[in-house]
């Protein structure tokens, strides 16, 4: 069974402040630490940066809770997901599942 968290992250006008070199430096280090988690698969979707007031999604799979939960606590000690430059809205978990009764298999 695959396990699906959908992340909301609002991202604030103080983080499309900072300066260019400082905001690739704080995705980078986002993405060291889905490195050192392989079990957990991630994507992430853009957000609109000219309100400042960003949204960003993220999608997280994976099969076991206590590898997301490990994953989970390193990522959001990153400065990118705490105040002032970012804060979690919500998070969401489910599963993934075949839909296939009544619809177009998929």
């Amino acid at each position: 069974m695959t396990l699906v968290a959908v992340v909301q992250l609002s991202l604030t006008s103080e983080r499309f402040g900072l300066e260019l070199t400082r905001r690739p430096h704080q995705r980078r280090q986002v993405f060291e630490v889905l490195s050192r988690h392989p079990e957990v698969q991630a994507r992430w979707c853009g957000a609109d940066p000219w309100t400042g007031n960003g949204l960003e999604f993220l999608t997280f799979e994976f099969s076991s809770l206590q590898d997301y939960w490990k994953f989970w606590n390193e990522l959001r000690e990153q400065a990118m997901f705490r105040k002032p430059y970012g804060e979690v809205v919500r998070v969401s978990l489910g599963y993934e599942r075949t839909l296939t009764k009544g619809l177009v298999e998929t």
